[in-house]
């Protein structure tokens, strides 16, 4: 039977094995590999450099397989109007180019956070738009 350990009101369990289960590396365990025959790796997270106002950034965004080609004038129209209301005195985007299945957009911020936030704020927008009005999705609705 376990008893009350060191006068706290906390018990004192043997848990039979399980501190060798606890914690650490585990067979089985994180990301699975991608397939061989896959056409991109995975992305790898990184600390964003020190951004200087005067050096624009060029920001690739991709859609997934499967999706209809972004070269449509309803696309074009969807990523205009984005692009319009994203504006914000810190972080503008000044060209942009569409592809079958991704959009390069260059982007211009005075700091790395207004680039962070202006990128967030674009690409979300352009997200929620494009699967609302091209692909028929809203919220909860596959």
């Amino acid at each position: 039977m376990a008893r009350a350990g060191g006068g706290t009101g906390q018990l004192d369990l043997a848990l039979g094995g399980a501190k060798d289960r606890r914690g650490g590396r585990r067979r089985g365990a994180g990301r699975k590999p991608r397939p061989e025959n896959a056409r991109r790796g995975l992305v790898k997270h990184r600390t964003r450099p020190e951004h200087h106002h005067r050096h624009p950034v060029h920001v690739t965004l991709r859609v997934a397989r499967g999706l209809p080609s972004l070269r449509n004038q309803t696309v074009q129209e969807l990523l205009e109007g984005t692009i319009d209301r994203a504006k914000k005195d810190g972080c503008q985007v000044v060209h942009y180019s569409i592809q079958g299945d991704h959009v390069h957009l260059m982007i211009e911020a005075e700091d790395k956070r207004e680039l962070s936030s202006g990128v967030r704020r674009v690409v979300i927008a352009f997200a929620r738009r494009f699967n609302r009005d091209v692909l028929g999705r809203t919220k909860g609705k596959i």
